[in-house]
């Protein structure tokens, strides 16, 4: 990939990790870096740590104040204004936590210092112990490698990449052989010795860190290989700012065939405003989706600005956003008349940022689907603040979403909802397996509006608390305690019935289609 390269780079990680037929998701994390490529490069910075962790694996973690880091000591960077942990960005502290072999032991390093693996001494870099620090260019590109290469080239700007990596293990022969799988972000060629790249992904390199296990890594140059780059930490170079994540580290999870699979998704992404600063171009906009946009967390500041003068903004999309509470709180604050807003997926949201109702009281419609850390308490703020939550189907699936990762909502959020969502018309309590028959009995006696109820794999439910709900649209997908008796409920109290899903229900089709006779459009 074509890309210019400069101290604004950001790097993000986050992972999901599956085992069999079951999906465990461990919740997102981030890492943003400023990548500063110099060309002096040197030994491991002996800076006094503040905290040394011994890892499992037996590798050694000083955790070192984020100005002490190796890059940071380069008299270059005197007085150098670097790329800190943007104060918008999401802190996921046990998101970012647990996948790394040094995780094990439960210690973290402190904030204000970042993790730095530790070599036996500055000297055994040099000797070779690890490998070479700047490696021939020519030999790096074809001696030995065995390359499957996706690519693309463009001759328009490309500001970054994405990628998913099924991490493994894959046996190697010797100790100088190596396997890894990355994704490369470069500019210029080896012809013309200005190749710079930057690289990140996983490795088995027993020479280099000592042992076979799947590590971390980042890579980059900028004079195709010949005098600048190296790995990690080993040459400064790398400015590091998250405490939990530490380059070189060993990955816990490693994937079989044919049984359990671990994946890692990686990111390399230059930020910019120019794209924030355009939204103020469009003082009519109603609808602004930034789905997924990754760089908001990073500029929460300046599209707070930016969407002030929107006076016609009606709907507000920011799901799978790397936002914490309080940049969540300072974006809703910009726009306090926002009737609709998403926030799904934004895993770094948690019940601290339902001040969010308090800023944008008159919400009508509340995506809250998969913030993972939200629970009854964030229920409760929502509904005591925003009293008009009701929706229109074309608008949103429904005004509370509560799926996925909402695990942590039991019956007594959803008395919250029932106590005070009257004219609520919509309900999505997708896989929300902490509640019962006794949250559904609130809903049906304090949500008199609601039309569409989603109730798919709440497992908690059972026959006795489907007989009073009145629907004209009902999931109860995969709910295995519903049976033949609480279909026959529905059907007495659901007389306007249209839409059922009762798929991996334990009921057979015999007994649907008879308790299903008596469903009729009144």
């Amino acid at each position: 990939m074509s890309v210019g390269v400069d101290d604004d780079l950001g790097f993000e990680f986050e992972e999901d990790l599956f085992q069999g037929t079951n999906t465990i998701i461990v919740a997102a994390f981030t890492m943003a870096t400023a990548l500063l490529l110099l060309s002096l490069c040197g030994g491991v910075s002996a800076a006094t740590p503040v905290l040394t962790v011994h890892s499992s694996d037996g590798d050694v973690i000083d955790c070192v104040k984020k100005m002490d880091q190796p890059s940071l000591t380069n008299p270059l960077l005197k007085n150098h204004s670097f790329q800190d942990y943007p104060s918008g960005m999401t802190k996921t502290e046990e998101g970012g936590f647990g996948w790394q072999v040094w995780h094990r032991n439960g210690t973290a390093c402190p904030h204000g210092t970042v993790p730095v693996q530790r070599v036996e001494a500055e000297a055994e870099l040099s000797q070779g112990k690890y490998g070479p620090l700047i490696p021939d260019a020519a030999e790096r590109a074809t001696k030995g490698h065995q390359y499957a290469v996706g690519f693309v080239e463009a001759d328009l700007p490309i500001y970054g990449t994405r990628a998913t990596l099924n991490v493994w293990n894959p046996v190697v022969e010797s100790g100088d052989d190596f396997s890894l799988a990355q994704i490369w972000v470069t500019s210029g060629n080896y012809k013309n010795n200005d190749l710079n790249t930057i690289e990140t992904g996983w490795q088995v390199y027993p020479n280099k860190y000592g042992d076979r296990q799947a590590r971390l890594f980042t890579y980059w140059t900028i004079d195709a290989y010949i005098s600048s780059g190296c790995y990690n930490h080993y040459c400064k170079g790398f400015v590091h700012v998250n405490r939990h994540v530490v380059l070189g580290g060993a990955i816990i999870g490693t994937s079989t065939f044919g049984g359990d699979q671990f994946d890692i998704t990686l990111q390399i992404w230059k930020i910019t405003n120019d794209s924030v600063r355009s939204i103020a171009l469009l003082p009519k906009l109603e609808v602004l989706d930034m789905y997924l946009e990754k760089w908001l967390s990073f500029t929460t500041r300046n599209i707070c600005d930016n969407i002030k003068p929107l006076k016609h903004l009606k709907t507000l999309w920011i799901d799978g956003a790397r936002v914490s509470d309080s940049s969540l709180l300072t974006l809703t604050s910009s726009c306090r008349a926002l009737p609709e807003l998403g926030v799904s997926r934004c895993v770094g949201v948690t019940d601290g940022g339902m001040g969010l109702a308090r800023n944008c009281s008159n919400l009508k419609a509340l995506n809250l689907a998969c913030c993972g850390f939200a629970t009854d308490a964030a229920i409760s703020a929502v509904v005591q603040s925003c009293l008009n939550l009701d929706v229109t189907p074309s608008v949103f699936e429904s005004s509370i979403l509560l799926t996925v990762m909402a695990l942590m909502i039991r019956d007594k959020g959803i008395f919250h909802i029932g106590s005070k969502c009257s004219k609520l018309l919509e309900l999505d309590l997708y896989r929300c397996a902490g509640f019962g028959d006794d949250g559904l009995a609130a809903i049906s006696r304090g949500c008199k509006s609601l039309n569409l109820l989603i109730l798919s794999y709440c497992g908690e439910l059972t026959d006795a608390g489907v007989e009073k709900i009145h629907l004209s649209h009902l999931e109860l997908r995969g709910i295995k305690n519903i049976t033949g008796t609480g279909l026959a409920a529905i059907t007495r109290g659901c007389k306007k019935l249209a839409y059922l899903d009762s798929s991996y229900v334990r009921i057979s089709m015999t007994q649907a289609s008879g308790r299903l006779r008596t469903c009729q459009e009144t």
